[in-house]
């Protein structure tokens, strides 16, 4: 019957609360209202007052006696008169209680010091070497923030690789700042952020048409290069 109108109560306006608004709740509130929220409609439900709750008989403790002759088995009155008739209970609850529930974002400050140059650099000597183990790793973490169906496999593309030289580039430029600071060079900063050394090449007007290497490692002991 998909067009029959359900409206479900709760006397748990703290519940309602959890239900109806979007916050960033704690894992066992969220997957509840997760699956309620899949299941229902947000604005089928309603409050009914606790002493209206005759649902809640049995949770409070009767006598078999007090059950036979209870409404639980039907009901209380004004479910059967129009919706009109029905406890217009607005939805209102003590903000702590609310955010007992919510996520606790602990916040920590680090510290990092830049005492030490990268430790790819130091560990790989082979250049080429280098930027392709640089490259898996930026796959990698890019992969982890993706969906599995998203991730990518296989070899590295040669965009991949370009993009691994030029981070592994600007992040030794970071460690070796001062040192390229002090020299008697002039320099600037290119499109993709990486210092160069600016030369009578630069100012060529066929410049894309050749491969140019500018001054972009320094003090950097790279081994069979």
């Amino acid at each position: 019957m998909p067009d029959l109108k359900v409206t479900l109560w709760s006397d748990s306006t703290t519940a309602l609360w959890w239900i109806k608004e979007y916050g960033n709740w704690s894992v066992f509130v969220a997957n509840r209202v997760k699956e309620i929220r899949q299941l229902t409609q947000i604005q089928s439900w309603k409050y009914v007052p606790g002493n209206m709750n005759i649902a809640d008989l049995l949770s409070r403790g009767c006598s078999p006696r007090q059950m036979l002759s209870s409404r639980w088995w039907e009901g209380p009155s004004w479910l059967k008169q129009n919706s009109e008739y029905w406890p217009d209970g607005e939805i209102s609850c003590e903000p702590q209680e609310v955010n007992v529930e919510r996520k606790k974002t602990k916040n920590a400050n680090v510290d990092l010091a830049n005492d030490a140059p990268p430790l790819l650099i130091c560990n790989v000597s082979d250049y080429d070497k280098m930027i392709r183990v640089f490259a898996w790793i930026l796959r990698f973490v890019n992969n982890c923030r993706k969906d599995y169906n998203k991730c990518k496999e296989h070899e590295l593309s040669v965009v991949e690789i370009e993009n691994s030289e030029k981070q592994l580039i600007r992040l030794t430029q970071t460690y070796y700042l001062p040192d390229v600071e002090s020299l008697k060079f002039v320099t600037f900063i290119d499109n993709d952020n990486i210092l160069r050394v600016k030369s009578k090449i630069t100012e060529r007007n066929d410049e894309s048409s050749f491969c140019i290497l500018y001054c972009y490692l320094i003090n950097v002991n790279l081994q069979n290069f």
